[in-house]
């Protein structure tokens, strides 16, 4: 049986419907959003591994676009060491000072092994930029 989820509350329910029965969210909304805003929605996902897999795309797309999510991703996870260094990643591949800012900031986080890693590739970053 498949599971579906509200894009906007992240409700999980059993069968297809046009509204969320939670938030009344429209799913046509949804269906006729740009690529690169589903693949933000999708990185609050509640499955870890959709949640990584969009978070690496939206780094590969690589537009500021997606900066405040990533940051904000950065800031409140504390339970998905993955979806960290998956940020990580992405922001090292956004041609972006402010990218770059992120994960400066990132070399100070919580963990260490985000510590470490983002401190790797913020000397990649600068490298790239130069």
């Amino acid at each position: 049986m498949l599971t579906y989820y509200c894009p906007s509350c992240w409700s999980e329910f059993r069968e297809y419907m046009a509204r969320c029965p939670n938030c009344g969210f429209d799913f046509s909304t949804f269906e006729k959003a740009p690529y690169e805003e589903k693949l933000m929605r999708a990185v609050l996902h509640p499955v870890p591994e959709i949640r990584a897999t969009a978070i690496s795309i939206l780094g590969r797309i690589g537009t500021a676009r997606t900066l405040p999510v990533l940051e904000k991703i950065l800031h409140e996870e504390k339970k998905d060491i993955y979806v960290l260094l998956e940020v990580l990643q992405a922001l090292a591949m956004i041609e972006d000072p402010a990218a770059g800012e992120l994960l400066q900031t990132a070399t100070q986080h919580l963990y260490p092994v985000v510590q470490r890693r983002a401190k790797e590739l913020l000397e990649w970053h600068r490298k790239r930029s130069d």
